[in-house]
């Protein structure tokens, strides 16, 4: 093996790494309190809808096992209607105030001490879920202190006090512990101003038009599958809303989500945030320094550099990530997660191709150094606040791009000498090829369209798909993985030229660079990733050589047809 001395100091820092991330997976399962809170204004909803009292409603809650429920500011809109008198202090404004009524009507008033009432005498806890307004919220935030709790939720876009009031509100909540909620896929204004490790928890809800064309058995299994797989620890529950059998639907779905979750070791309770994850800075750059002899082994397989070079480049590297890391850490810890998400993908694929192992043994070594970079990644992000979301992973469109480009020149710099390459520059392009590497750029798009969240919609055979998984597997695999990248290394293994180089490698990089992306999820548990990883393997390496049979039974079919000679694309290999 070439540059033994970097793989030497390459597997060292990987030992001490999967060492110092090691208190993550103890964070990670100690915390197994979930709280499941229950909309109050849904519930009178549901009551209306179902012709019920709302005290009974609060008894069935009570009597299924939930102890808390979420209770917002009445509106001004509403106080009206009641014939309820505004508090002084919103009297005041509103007075010297020339609010248009269409806005009006929507602020928030405050707190009904009917509903307080209503809710303690059913022995059910409270959770205020505060809505911003344009005054001086310090009459709000007193009002906190009629309801005992100490977890705070916030409604709408923005949070209490955006803009000008938010010290005040960071303050307040600061000096009496009071937990804040960061409710998944809502972006609200001004919450990382009071956001920290130590004051938040995770909330998953879901939309009463969703809950609408959901049966009770996808209900729980996304509520379940927010806790095991994203860390949430609140969940956020309506009742369904709809004409008939409302109030007993809702009342199964919440009995069932209580025994799947305990089923699968989880308690209620009041959530918790998750422990702060003390690390030593040396262990960061102990991490880094194996992501630098990667960068420094794929480079010297890319440009065969020698001994000397190999050195000063890590060497040099190291320095400059050190001195990076004395200016600004954090930018640090990011962009050497990155370079790790990049390199190593790189180096499973390029590496394979230049070794001799049988099928089997080259597959594994190719997930095995993915696996290596995503310790990186884990190691060099090693925080809790990545587990609870405050911070996370960047640069996902350019690590899903980049391995792609790495493994494109490596075979150009397999295959080819000086002179070829030249010949290809002044290569004269038909139509026919044109064509074809439009469609290869459209391809690319959606390739790009589907990394991250919320950028391109997927089909519903794929969500069939998807759901079809999670209810067989204890871990739904990446399809990209199963179904396309590893399928693909499988082919190019069992396909590649005695040099050891198949074109089909810079399309199986994407099965190598999606398991390091997978651990790039920082708030998806360290156990459900590997159990992910592992699942998308033994199916991929499977319909892997299904493919390959396929593969030779088309080309035998063509070889055997002379009127598809144009289809002969191996032709120019002969």
């Amino acid at each position: 093996m070439q540059n033994r001395w970097l793989w030497l100091i390459l597997v060292s820092s990987l030992i001490l790494s999967l060492i110092f991330i090691f208190p993550r997976l103890q964070i990670e399962q100690t915390n197994n309190t979930v709280q499941l809170i229950v909309d109050y204004e849904s519930l009178e909803e549901l009551a209306l809808l179902a012709d019920v009292e709302i005290d009974d409603l609060l008894r069935m809650v009570k009597e299924v096992g939930i102890d808390y429920v979420s209770l917002q500011q009445r509106n001004i809109g509403s106080y009206a209607l009641l014939g309820e008198e505004l508090p002084t202090h919103l009297s005041e404004y509103l007075d010297s105030n020339n609010i248009p009524i269409r806005d009006l009507v929507s602020l928030p008033a405050g707190f009904l001490s009917e509903d307080l009432w209503r809710i303690q005498q059913h022995d059910l806890q409270i959770v205020p879920r505060l809505s911003n307004a344009p005054w001086n919220i310090t009459k709000q935030l007193t009002t906190l202190r009629k309801i005992p709790t100490k977890l705070i939720l916030f409604a709408g876009e923005d949070v209490l006090g955006y803009p000008e009031f938010l010290g005040e509100v960071s303050d307040y909540l600061s000096s009496n512990d009071y937990m804040v909620g960061t409710i998944e896929f809502s972006n609200q204004r001004g919450l990382s101003q009071f956001t920290t490790v130590e004051n938040t928890v995770r909330v998953h809800e879901i939309n009463p038009k969703e809950l609408r064309n959901l049966s009770n058995e996808e209900i729980v299994s996304r509520f379940l599958r927010a806790v095991r797989e994203r860390n949430i620890r609140v969940l956020y529950l309506r009742p369904i809303l709809m004409e008939k059998n409302t109030v007993e639907d809702s009342v199964a779905y919440f009995s069932e989500l209580i025994t799947e979750l305990e089923n699968n070791g989880y308690q209620l309770g009041e959530a918790k945030p998750f422990a702060k994850w003390e690390r030593w800075k040396g262990s960061f750059i102990i991490g880094w320094v194996g992501v630098i002899a990667a960068s420094v082994i794929l480079g010297s397989y890319l440009f065969r550099l020698s001994f000397p070079i190999n050195l000063v480049l890590l060497l040099g590297l190291l320095g400059a990530v050190i001195g990076a890391s004395y200016f600004d850490f954090r930018l640090t810890q990011q962009i050497m997660a990155l370079v790790a998400a990049m390199v190593f993908p790189s180096l499973s694929i390029v590496f394979v191709s230049r070794t001799k192992y049988d099928l089997l043994p080259s597959y594994l070594n190719a997930a095995l150094i993915s696996l290596i970079g995503a310790v990186f990644v884990v190691n060099s992000l090693g925080e809790t606040a990545y587990l609870v979301k405050l911070e996370e992973f960047r640069g996902v469109k350019l690590m899903h791009v980049a391995p792609i480009i790495i493994v494109f020149l490596a075979g150009i710099l397999q295959n080819w000498d000086s002179k070829a390459i030249l010949k290809l520059w002044n290569y004269k392009l038909p139509i026919k090829h044109l064509v074809l590497l439009g469609l290869l750029g459209l391809l690319g798009l959606f390739y790009l369209g589907r990394t991250g969240n919320f950028i391109l919609p997927v089909s519903q055979f794929e969500l069939a798909v998807r759901n079809w998984l999670e209810k067989t597997l204890i871990v739904r695999p990446r399809i990209k993985e199963f179904l396309f990248g590893h399928p693909l290394l499988v082919l190019a293994l069992r396909t590649r030229k005695p040099k050891g180089w198949s074109w089909f490698f810079v399309f199986a990089v994407i099965g190598q660079l999606s398991i390091v992306n997978t651990f790039c999820h920082l708030h998806t548990p360290l156990v459900i990733s590997l159990m992910r990883m592992a699942y998308g393997l033994i199916l991929g390496y499977l319909f892997g050589l299904i493919l390959f049979k396929l593969f030779v039974i088309l080309k035998r079919w063509l070889e055997n047809d002379t009127d598809l000679g144009i289809l002969r694309i191996w032709q120019s290999r002969r």
